[in-house]
C-alpha cells in the first residue's frame, strides 16, 4: 500500500487495512507478474449474500493494464462459488473533486452507488458502491 500514496495516505487506514488482510476468516487475492506483486484485493463475507471488497490496488506503474478487471473478475467467480450475489465496496466517491480513478473504474464495471457519506474517512467522501456478481 505504501507504493501506492496517491490512495495510500492516510496511516491509520493502512493499518486497518493490513490488520484486515491478516484476519482468518478475510482472504487476500495477489495479482502478479514474474516474480513481482502488483495488485491485490482484501475480501470479507460481510453477510449470507454479499462479499466486501475491503480494498484492492494496483500499482501506478500497471495500472490501465487490464490487471484490476482481471482482479475484479476473479472476486466475481469466487463470490459465486460461495453463493454470494453482491459484491460492495466502498471508495472515494464523486463528493471529493480529485481522485476519482477508484469510482470511475467501479462504475465502469456496472457497480452502483448506493449512498456517500462525509463522515466514514478522514477529510474524503465515501461512496458505498454494489455490483450483482455475475
Amino acid at each position: 500500500m505504501r507504493c501506492s500514496p496517491d490512495y495510500f495516505s492516510y496511516a491509520p487506514g493502512i493499518e486497518y487495512y493490513c490488520n484486515e488482510a491478516l484476519k482468518p476468516e478475510n482472504f487476500t487475492l495477489v495479482a502478479s507478474l514474474a516474480d513481482s506483486h502488483i495488485g491485490f484485493a482484501v475480501l470479507s463475507k460481510l453477510n449470507q449474500s454479499t462479499i466486501e471488497i475491503i480494498t484492492m490496488a494496483v500499482l501506478p506503474l500497471y495500472r490501465r493494464r487490464g490487471i484490476g478487471s482481471a482482479l475484479l473478475a476473479d472476486i466475481e467467480a469466487r463470490a459465486l462459488e460461495c453463493d454470494r450475489k453482491f459484491l460492495l465496496m466502498k471508495t472515494i466517491g464523486p463528493g471529493h473533486k480529485t481522485k476519482q480513478g477508484p469510482y470511475q473504474f467501479l462504475l465502469k464495471r456496472k457497480f452502483s452507488m448506493l449512498d456517500e457519506f462525509d463522515f466514514i474517512w478522514q477529510d474524503s467522501y465515501c461512496a458505498i458502491m454494489v455490483k450483482e456478481a455475475c
